[in-house]
């Protein structure tokens, strides 16, 4: 965790944890996309807090979105099976037998019965990853979550934003776009284009 987000954590009253983790990047050259992910081990968060603590972190970081198989792939790569990436105590469904609650992502409907998923970011919600006969129409944001009764399969679960389940949430900070600096060249020539001028004023004006 950042020194901002404990910061932000302990201003607010947010739970706060030990379990750090570091941002791990995308690489671009193996199919990324250059961002940087952080999962955040933090239990006890609605998913409003989530979202806060990964806004306060500042310019850039959002709840983690997911818009392709790939990245799906990536974020899955930072979790593990079983506790603390998943609670330990499970809740126990007829459909799907154990479910176990996890990781926040930043994805939300506008109600449990809209199914208008959308992302933090306004990307396209195209791609998605849900587990057994989800979304089941009674949570209005979105989860990583541990179906254990189908071969510990990590899938998104929906739940209600309100609930303090989770085991903790992934940000991620949009890759910044550079800006060409200046040649080297270029600002030699600004630089002797201006002493010009300032030599011609000087020998005007004596």
């Amino acid at each position: 965790m950042k020194l901002s987000t404990l910061i932000i954590s302990l201003a607010i009253g947010l739970p706060t944890s030990l379990t750090l983790a570091s941002p791990v990047k995308w690489d671009m050259a193996s199919g990324g996309n250059g961002n940087l992910y952080e999962l955040i081990l933090q239990p006890g968060l609605t998913w409003g807090q989530a979202n806060s603590a990964a806004s306060g972190m500042g310019d850039g970081w959002h709840l983690a979105t997911v818009t392709s198989e790939n990245e799906n792939q990536f974020i899955q790569s930072l979790l593990n099976p079983g506790a603390p990436y998943f609670e330990a105590s499970c809740l126990s469904s007829n459909l799907v037998g154990e479910v176990c609650e996890g990781i926040w992502l930043g994805g939300f409907s506008s109600s449990s019965s809209a199914n208008d998923w959308q992302w933090v970011t306004g990307e396209d919600f195209s791609f998605a990853d849900w587990g057994p006969f989800e979304p089941f129409g009674n949570g209005d944001r979105l989860e990583i979550a541990e179906f254990r009764s189908r071969n510990q399969l990590m899938a998104w679960n929906d739940v209600p934003g309100g609930r303090t389940r989770s085991t903790g949430y992934i940000v991620e900070y949009e890759r910044a776009i550079s800006v060409p600096e200046p040649s080297a060249i270029f600002l030699v020539a600004i630089g002797l284009f201006g002493l010009g001028l300032l030599a011609r004023n000087n020998k005007k004006y004596r």
